[in-house]
Formats: structure tokens, C-alpha cells, sequence
């Protein structure tokens, strides 16, 4: 096959040699595997490259400025490197499911962690793929984590403001970000509550088969209510709710620090902890 030095090549670099590329089901199977590789790699290249722009941020020496910049420019070109492999892959699947002759569709985004990748439905899918459809439940149930998610940081929000607009801790560029922080987490929740109230009425309007899922056209419907564009804005928005959280607990023990202020152990414990799962 025209791809197979490229799939070798790729095998062997990420050390998946654990099989033979043989027919077509075998040739599948490794594309998948992977995929799935470079896409963990990808994510992690982000929280290294996350991490370090943290870093250059709130760092003052030089040197290690330096180091993290440098970082950086070695996360970007991996990524780079990393995304180019993964259009190869995705190239190599689409050609491979043509030359089958029975397109199938690729695993769907069921979550906010994997991109989206070449959404392509059919009616008839394979049934070993049928598990992992995203249902009308499934979808619910995000959309429920996505609105808790977002509760929670409305109400750290609110915390924020409180705390920088008096007493000891009163900061006006943090309670600016704060602010900002409430008025973007309100909008979010408006609109992941009209998604979810949207979907509610395609589940009673459309209807469903046996196993959960829209029929017919309401299947294709359904399948295109979420296109990639707005997928990857949840995932901008998310990141940059993950990065304003831990610059807000990092602030937080910062200045519960040095102001020597009398406070609860308990709470700064909290921040702590909380700031070390960032």
C-alpha cells in the first residue's frame, strides 16, 4: 500500500511494533492505535506547553526565563511535528476505509479532551462501532458536567470578588479578572442551558430507538448539532477557564502570604491542594 512506509515509520518511532501490518482489518487496527498515540501525545505536548507559558509569566530571573521560553519554542515544534503526523494518519484512514469500500465513522467526540477528528455519518454503521455512539443521554449528560463545571466557577468567581474588593486583600487588577471571569462563566452557562434545552426537545420531537439514539433524519440532525468549530471554542474556553483558575489560586496563597494576614489554615491548605491539580 502506497502509506505503509509512512505507518512503519510511525510504529517504530512510537514503539507500537507489537504486530504486523497485515490486511486491511489488521491495517485499521494500527491506524487507530495510532492515532489514538499521537493524540496522547499531542495533549500532552499542551499542559507542558501550558505549564511553561504559566511559568514565563510570573517568572522574574532571566535565566529561567530563558529556559522557559525555549520550552515553549520546543512545545510549539513538537506540536507542529505532532499535527502533521495526525493529517498524515487521518489521510492514511480515509484512504484505507475507501479501498474497503464500506466508509465506517470514526470514534465521535464524546468528551473535552480529544479533538475532533473528520466527523463522516452514514445510516449503516458497523456494528462494533454502535457502542461508541454519543446518544441523546450521553450527550444530556455532558452537557449536565459542562453546566456544574461552569456553576462552580461562577461561584469561585463571586468568592474572588469578594475577596479583592475589601480588606487586606484588596487588589484592582485582580478583581478586574475576577469580574471578567464571572461575566464569561455567566455566558457559558446561558448557552450550555440553551444546548441542553435544545437537545431535550430534539429527544421528544424526533424520537428515539430502542437503544436511545434518533432515527432517521433526526439521527443526521442530531449527529451535526455540534460541529467542530464550536467543539474547539469549548475547548479555548475551557483552557482559558483552567488557566484563570490557577493564576486566581496562585494569587490567593501569594497574597494570603505576604500580607501575613491572620487566615484559616484549613483555607489555605485548600487553595494549595487545589492549585497542585492544575
Amino acid at each position: 500500500m502506497e502509506g505503509l512506509p509512512i505507518i512503519q515509520e510511525l510504529t517504530h518511532k512510537y514503539g507500537l511494533a507489537g504486530c504486523e501490518v497485515g490486511g486491511e482489518g489488521s491495517l485499521g487496527q494500527r491506524l487507530e492505535e495510532l492515532r489514538e498515540h499521537i493524540r496522547k501525545e499531542i495533549r500532552k505536548e499542551l499542559k507542558i506547553k501550558e505549564g511553561a507559558e504559566n511559568l514565563k509569566r510570573v517568572t522574574t530571573d532571566r535565566r529561567a526565563l530563558q529556559d522557559v521560553s525555549h520550552m515553549v519554542k520546543e512545545a510549539n515544534s513538537k506540536l507542529s511535528a505532532l499535527q502533521e503526523e495526525l493529517q498524515e494518519l487521518e489521510s492514511q484512514i480515509l484512504l484505507s476505509q475507501g479501498q474497503a469500500g464500506a466508509p465506517t465513522e470514526p470514534p465521535p467526540f464524546t468528551n473535552n479532551l480529544d479533538p475532533p477528528l473528520s466527523p463522516m455519518a452514514t445510516e449503516n454503521q458497523d456494528k462494533s462501532l454502535e457502542p461508541l455512539s454519543l446518544t441523546c443521554d450521553q450527550r444530556l449528560l455532558s452537557l449536565e458536567r459542562q453546566l456544574e463545571i461552569e456553576l462552580k466557577v461562577k461561584a469561585g468567581a463571586e468568592n474572588m470578588i469578594q475577596m479583592y474588593s475589601t480588606g487586606p486583600m484588596r487588589d484592582k487588577k485582580l478583581l478586574g479578572e475576577a469580574q471578567q471571569m464571572l461575566a464569561d462563566s455567566k455566558a457559558k452557562i446561558e448557552y450550555i442551558k440553551m444546548r441542553r434545552l435544545k437537545a431535550k426537545q430534539s429527544q421528544t420531537e424526533n424520537g428515539l430507538d430502542a437503544e436511545g439514539k434518533p432515527k432517521g433524519e433526526a439521527a443526521n440532525k442530531y449527529n451535526l448539532e455540534t460541529p467542530p468549530d464550536v467543539r474547539v471554542e469549548e475547548l479555548i474556553h475551557r483552557l482559558h477557564v483552567e488557566c484563570r483558575c490557577m493564576e486566581g489560586a496562585k494569587n490567593a496563597v501569594r497574597m494570603l502570604q505576604a500580607n501575613k494576614v491572620a487566615v484559616d489554615k484549613k483555607y489555605l491548605q485548600e487553595v494549595s491542594v487545589e492549585l497542585k491539580t492544575f
